[in-house]
């Protein structure tokens, strides 16, 4: 029995002890040394400015590949929408969509035809798209760990990558405890 995660936590390491057998932890970086190849930054936005905030760093690199976290999938639409409505060339992915349209909504995303996804972390879990620029947290994450398998998504096969989360002045607390966490 093979489990592969970014993160080990006691949860996932207490099913390993029950199911598993003499297990053998391969790690491919040591605790705290992971994502050296990811710059990361903060932008604190007054709640009501998020989008144009977002679209000013975008506008930065219009077709970077970017991949946008946010909470809810009515959110991914939303902001997807608001985005393409810009503009932008950007979907939504979220459980909402079936299979056929998540393959295509993915596809279009791997050949630059559409360079922005709006994700939930559900619908972005297990994504490996090598050439990923950058992801932006436009919902700070309470949880480090999201926080870590969310920015994990860039800066792979040898590229470097950036993450930025748009943080209101009362998420601040929580922005620094993440990063010292992580």
């Amino acid at each position: 029995t093979l489990l592969v995660s970014a993160t080990f936590p006691p949860s996932v390491q207490s099913v390993a002890a029950r199911y598993q057998r003499d297990p053998v932890m391969v790690s491919g970086s040591a605790p705290g040394t992971s994502n050296s190849d990811i710059a990361y930054s903060t932008m604190i936005v007054p709640p009501n400015q998020t989008v144009p905030a977002l679209v000013n760093v975008l506008l930065m690199d219009p077709t970077a590949k970017t991949l946008i976290f946010v909470r809810t999938r009515e959110d991914s639409t939303r902001l997807a929408d608001a985005l393409a409505e810009l503009g932008f060339a950007a979907r939504p992915l979220s459980g909402d969509l079936n299979q056929r349209e998540r393959t295509a909504t993915l596809n279009a995303f791997r050949r630059d035809q559409t360079p922005i996804l709006v994700a939930t972390d559900v619908a972005a879990r297990g994504l490996d798209i090598s050439d990923l620029e950058a992801v932006i947290n436009v919902d700070v994450t309470p949880d480090p760990e999201v926080y870590i398998h969310r920015i994990g998504r860039t800066g792979r096969a040898d590229r470097d990558g950036w993450a930025l989360s748009l943080a209101s002045p009362n998420q601040m607390r929580r922005v620094d405890a993440i990063a010292r966490e992580t």
